[in-house]
C-alpha cells in the first residue's frame, strides 16, 4: 500500500513538471527535415541550439511583426544568410539572419537593383593582407528609413590573416520607438567568402533563393 501511494506520487509529480515544461514553450514550432532545421516566423532573437537524436531545437524569442504576418518558413545554420523575399521594379527585400551558435539576429532590409552585385565587388579579394578591413551597409540604420539595417565588417585578428565578420544588426522601427538590434561575431575561411561572393549576385539576378557565408 505504502509503495502504491509513492509511485502514485512520483508519477504525479512528473506529470506536472512535463505540464508545467510544456506550459512555459507555448511559442516554440519545430519540424524536423533531412538534418535541417526549420523554424516558423514565431520567433527571433537570440538562440540556443541543442541536438535531440537526428534533429535540431532551436528556442528563438522576440517575435518580429514582419515576419509573423508573412506566414514565410525559413531554413537557417549557422552563418550569415541573405534569403530574398519579395521585389518590385527597383527595390529588393531581404531576410538577414547571422547565427554564430551562441547569439543570433535578423533583420528585414531593402536594399536596390545592384546593390547585392556592388557589395560583392566591394569584398571580393578579402584579405589582401593581415591590415584588410573591408565593411557593407545593407539598407538603412534609424528611425527614418524603412526597414532594418545590417552592418558587415571583415577584418583580420591576427598576423597570419585568420578572418572574422563583425554584424551589426538593426531592426525594423515599425511597431517600436526603440528598435532591436544584435553585435554577431563569426570567424570564417576566406574560400567560404568567396562561395557567398558567388551566390549574391546569383540571388540577385534569379530574385530567388539565399546566399549563406559559412562560418566555422
Amino acid at each position: 500500500m505504502v509503495n502504491s501511494s509513492r509511485n502514485h506520487a512520483i508519477h504525479t509529480t512528473v506529470l506536472g513538471v512535463a505540464l508545467l515544461v510544456w506550459a512555459t514553450l507555448p511559442c516554440l514550432r519545430f519540424r524536423y527535415q533531412s538534418n535541417q532545421f526549420f523554424y516558423t516566423p514565431d520567433v527571433i532573437g537570440e538562440s540556443r541550439l541543442s541536438t535531440l537524436d537526428n534533429f535540431k531545437l532551436t528556442h528563438y524569442r522576440f517575435l518580429s511583426g514582419r515576419a509573423r504576418s508573412s506566414g514565410i518558413t525559413y531554413a537557417m545554420a549557422r552563418g550569415f544568410q541573405v534569403t530574398y523575399l519579395y521585389n518590385d521594379t527597383d527595390i529588393i527585400e531581404l531576410r538577414i539572419i547571422a547565427d554564430n551558435g551562441r547569439f543570433c539576429g535578423t533583420a528585414n532590409v531593402y536594399v536596390g537593383m545592384g546593390e547585392l552585385s556592388n557589395v560583392a565587388e566591394c569584398l571580393r579579394g578579402f584579405p589582401n593582407d593581415s591590415s584588410d578591413t573591408r565593411e557593407v551597409t545593407l539598407g538603412a540604420f534609424g528611425q527614418k528609413f524603412a526597414g532594418g539595417a545590417v552592418r558587415l565588417r571583415l577584418y583580420c585578428t591576427d598576423l597570419a590573416g585568420h578572418t572574422t565578420a563583425e554584424i551589426a544588426i538593426e531592426a525594423d522601427y515599425a511597431t517600436s520607438e526603440v528598435a532591436e538590434t544584435a553585435t554577431v561575431f563569426a570567424k570564417f575561411e576566406p574560400a567560404a567568402l568567396d562561395d557567398f561572393l558567388k551566390e549574391l549576385p546569383e540571388l540577385e539576378n534569379r530574385l530567388s533563393g539565399d546566399a549563406t557565408l559559412a562560418i566555422i
